[in-house]
């Protein structure tokens, strides 16, 4: 019984790392994905203003 326990504490702190890790750096990629969005279309705007 006690190694079921330290087992699903141990997953349990798996998943805590691994959701602590991937949502920070999924909305930074989200971020860096817009800023390239914006400065693509700038220059897409520009080209097809001159």
């Amino acid at each position: 019984m006690k190694n079921i326990l330290i087992a699903i504490i141990m997953f349990a702190l798996c998943v805590a790392l691994v959701i602590g890790t991937v949502v920070p750096t999924s909305k930074l990629i989200s971020d860096t994905g817009e800023k390239v969005y914006q400065s693509v279309k700038k220059l897409n705007d520009n080209i097809k203003d001159d």
